[in-house]
């Protein structure tokens, strides 16, 4: 928390994602000491100086400027969806439909397509909106409950549109089984409140023994319901 709390920029963790594994029970993390860079200008008024490379931030100024490092588990929303329900991608599912020969198959992939495209120009729109946020220097959990709730949530998309290839367009489409997921869905990363109620990762020497117990719950349900439906 002190490494995330640190008032200049440059000395906090990056990625973000390290200070949260560390939150969550991983290896802890130090306070970082980066040099920052200074530039100054003997000459009065300088023009626009500007720093290339990554994490390299444009300043204007007379005196001496710093540089922040890019945050990697905060990149921009065009680059985390680059590749993800391309013009290419689309048409051929959408051919696969088309084969199906009826109006419900048509209707069907004009639901989805519409839909996911709605969704990820949201997901886009409050990605850049939170990675942005005052939330990052003010209250740093919030800033990565919200970015971890958009992590899940361009996750399950991804799922879906990963299922839809191999995906049978004849049953989908008489059934509308595996609805595409819904711009409305995001309003849950919205909310402060449903951010606060998210229960913490457990710690990683704690999720195998977890997911054993999840398990062993899991395989007594299955037990219990085929005895009664035997009887």
């Amino acid at each position: 928390m002190l490494a995330l709390l640190a008032k200049d920029p440059a000395h906090r963790p990056a990625p973000l994602v390290a200070a949260v594994d560390a939150i969550d029970g991983g290896p802890s993390i130090s306070l970082v000491r980066r040099p920052r860079r200074r530039l100054r200008w003997a000459m009065a008024g300088t023009a626009t100086l500007a720093l290339a490379g990554i994490g390299g931030v444009a300043f204007m100024s007379s005196g001496s400027t710093g540089t922040e490092p890019r945050d990697e588990a905060c990149v921009p929303a065009s680059e985390r969806i680059a590749g993800l329900w391309t013009v290419p991608q689309r048409q051929v599912i959408a051919v696969r439909y088309a084969a199906v020969g009826r109006k419900d198959a048509t209707a069907t992939w004009n639901i989805i397509d519409r839909n996911m495209t709605a969704y990820l120009g949201a997901w886009a729109t409050r990605w850049d909106a939170a990675c942005k946020s005052p939330d990052r220097a003010t209250d740093p959990l919030l800033y990565a409950q919200r970015l971890t709730c958009l992590e899940n949530s361009l996750s399950t998309a991804r799922g879906e549109m990963e299922a839809l290839p191999p995906a049978d367009p004849s049953r989908h489409a008489s059934t509308f089984e595996g609805a595409p997921v819904r711009a409305s869905s995001l309003t849950e990363c919205d909310s402060v409140g449903m951010l606060r109620s998210q229960l913490p990762t457990p710690p990683p020497e704690q999720r195998a023994e977890i997911q054993r117990i999840r398990e062993a719950d899991r395989q007594r349900v299955i037990r219990w319901l085929a005895e009664h439906a035997a009887r």
